[in-house]
């Protein structure tokens, strides 16, 4: 993550980095965010497998 910034972030993204100040605080507010998404979906594969189990 060195040299990550919010504004190289949303420039990758192709949006400007006022856009993402809409939706988080920061590069510390995006990466929870990540994180938070990331575990939402390893949360939801997980109960998927757990369900088609006899």
């Amino acid at each position: 993550m060195r040299g990550a910034t919010l504004r190289s972030i949303a420039r990758e993204a192709g949006c400007s980095h006022m856009n993402a100040y809409h939706y988080v605080d920061g590069l510390g507010g995006l990466l929870w965010l990540a994180y938070a998404e990331a575990f939402s979906l390893f949360q939801a594969a997980c109960e998927d497998r757990l369900s088609a189990r006899p």
